[in-house]
């Protein structure tokens, strides 16, 4: 602890203000960190949760969620303590599918490469969502691309690490170490050592990007995955459903504008004003407090917009001319203009190629 009742950075009040309402993350995350990669005395893992502020002075539950800024905060406290060891490679040493609950389940009965990126997009939150993720085709390659979700993680360079090593771990582990990406850009900077990243991720791997991409060649998409089972993965998916939903219900001023877009764009009233009477409030209001979690209307829109094309794309047999009306377009030729912006492709092409590779999830 430092001396003379001066606080850490972690430990201001300001710290992860803008994730204060954001979604929980599985307390097996703390369990691992603290029980099995700095492996702790009792005395130091006291030590550990005092310097983090952590509100359960104890063990932790694998099954029990906690406050996501708390765990943030542990997760800085336990780099500081930990000094240069890399703790995201620590991690993973002793981290399983498992540990990931119910989304780790999803991963395991993936049938192909394909199927488990989407299922991770999709029920990301049932872990934790540190960041925004879409997929697309360009250049000839399959894009998985990344970028945290505000400026706190950002900085927690672990959560970004951590993602990457695992799910790509485990999408070398079930495809019998056949999975490889043609290269690999980071958000975060480089890290002090790189040999086990360049076993994991290959020699193509570079840092310090404003977002974080896999470009994957399409035809390891169709790649079959060791423990694939469309039938169990179906019913995972269901149980999956309700938990989803459960967590969707936060009192964020952007997850408000999204149930709001969910009624107002099929009738063509995505705009500011008529959004922000539909939540009950001005639209400076409005603009403000979307600012204040790091955020604006135009971002939320586009972002809901992008979600929800590539869903009705993927998931459902409408016409483009009807997602179109859905989404809060005049017309097909509005929507042809922003996908191809998004995604280097139109809608047609996009949906022809996640058909050709099986993404069609039943």
């Amino acid at each position: 602890m430092p001396k003379n009742g001066e606080l850490l950075y972690f430990q201001e009040k300001t710290f992860a203000l803008d994730i204060k309402n954001s979604w929980p993350v599985l307390g097996s995350i703390v369990n691992v960190i603290v029980n099995s990669t700095l492996k702790l005395d009792c005395g130091s893992r006291e030590k550990l949760y005092q310097m983090a502020q952590w509100p359960v002075m104890g063990e932790c539950s694998p099954n029990e969620y906690y406050p996501i800024r708390d765990v943030v905060r542990l997760i800085h406290a336990a780099e500081y303590m930990a000094g240069d060891i890399d703790l995201a490679l620590q991690t993973i040493k002793y981290t399983k599918p498992a540990h990931y609950g119910l989304c780790g389940l999803l991963a395991l009965t993936s049938t192909t490469v394909l199927n488990l990126l989407r299922m991770q997009i999709q029920h990301r939150k049932l872990i934790a969502c540190f960041g925004h993720s879409s997929t697309y085709y360009k250049n000839g390659c399959f894009i998985y691309e990344w970028f945290p979700i505000t400026e706190t993680y950002q900085m927690t360079y672990y959560l970004q690490r951590t993602t990457f090593l695992a799910w790509v771990g485990i999408l070398k582990q079930l495809s019998d170490d056949k999975f490889s990406a043609i290269k690999m850009e980071f958000c975060f900077p480089e890290p002090k050592e790189l040999t086990e990243y360049i076993r994991i991720f290959g020699e193509n791997i570079s840092f310090s990007h404003a977002t974080t991409k896999m470009f994957i060649e399409p035809s390891m998409l169709d790649l079959t995955l060791n423990q694939g089972n469309a039938e169990l993965h179906a019913m995972l998916k269901t149980l999956a459903a309700p938990i989803l939903k459960s967590l969707s219900h936060q009192t964020t001023c952007e997850s408000k504008m999204r149930v709001a877009l969910s009624g107002l764009l099929p009738k063509g009233e995505g705009n500011l004003a008529c959004v922000a009477q539909a939540i009950g409030l001005s639209k400076r209001t409005l603009q403000r407090q979307l600012k204040t979690e790091q955020t604006s209307f135009g971002f939320v829109l586009e972002e809901y917009r992008k979600e929800q094309v590539e869903y009705y794309l993927i998931e459902t047999e409408q016409s483009i001319l009807e997602i179109a009306l859905l989404l809060g377009y005049s017309d097909s030729n509005s929507l042809n203009v922003a996908f191809r912006n998004w995604f280097d492709a139109c809608p047609s092409e996009y949906r022809k190629r996640f058909l050709q590779h099986k993404t069609v999830i039943h």
